[in-house]
């Protein structure tokens, strides 16, 4: 298992010198937010890719967002979005894209969908996952989309019915973070470590959410993929922050 983390918690800092301080910390792995990559040239992609070899991380994936049930204005933004994030993830050599069907507070959930939200998010996907058939789109778990659930989740992986369509496991606000996790264990090829989706908010130890548990039974499992902390407070993560959070999960691990 690797230890990763997401540019998210210092989504205003330029993105080398995110991934400079990610080395700095000791993670393994960064996950690069698309604000940190739209609009770059190959030349600045190539720049990128180079920081995360000379700071000895590996690029897990970049991370846009989609919105493909709301309007059309959205749809056709994120179909652009994911058109550029494709090319921007071959030039850094990033294994992943984050995928969503929504985003935000106005996303619209799986019991909200009507059948058309189902059938345009699916046809939408389904060209997504053709822009790299060799690459992994990874959907993300997540509420106010229509990866809500687990039977929500199993239902869009079933009808995309497109092999390089897995997740990011996300526990779920209202779930059993062990249990759901198991259910959907053979298409979860990432993890978000996110304490602010638990009730209590603030660290991964006392958020509300049981990670000392999911940390210990992925170990335990064999878990052979990547955990990448995802601090996403509105102001983002100070570096003492990010670095007690990462020492926490490696305390979890090494017990």
């Amino acid at each position: 298992m690797k230890l990763g983390f997401c540019t998210l918690a210092f989504r205003d800092a330029d993105a080398v010198d995110a991934i400079r301080i990610a080395g700095e910390l000791g993670f393994d792995e960064v996950e690069i937010i698309w604000k940190q990559l739209a609009g770059k040239s190959d030349a600045e992609l190539d720049a990128i890719r180079d920081a995360a070899k000379e700071a000895g991380v590996g690029t897990s994936g970049i991370s846009p967002y989609f919105w493909l049930t709301q309007n059309e204005e959205l749809l056709a933004q994120s179909m652009q979005i994911a058109t550029d994030a494709a090319h921007a993830a071959r030039r850094l050599g990033a294994r992943m894209i984050r995928t969503f069907t929504d985003a935000g507070p106005t996303g619209i959930g799986s019991e909200k969908a009507t059948a058309a939200h189902w059938q345009v998010a699916i046809a939408s996907l389904q060209t997504i996952c053709a822009l790299d058939p060799e690459r992994l789109f990874a959907l993300e778990t997540h509420h106010n989309t229509l990866a809500d659930t687990p039977a929500a989740c199993e239902r869009l992986l079933r009808e995309v019915d497109r092999p390089n369509l897995q997740l990011i496991y996300q526990p779920f606000i209202a779930g059993d973070i062990i249990a759901d996790y198991e259910r959907l264990k053979p298409h979860v090829r990432h993890i978000h470590l996110n304490p602010m989706i638990g009730p209590a908010g603030d660290a991964l130890a006392d958020c509300g959410l049981d990670y000392a548990a999911l940390l210990t039974h992925l170990r335990d499992s064999g878990f052979a993929h990547t955990c990448a902390i995802e601090l996403c407070g509105p102001n983002g993560a100070a570096r003492e922050q990010v670095q007690s959070e990462l020492a926490w999960c490696r305390s979890m691990l090494n017990e």
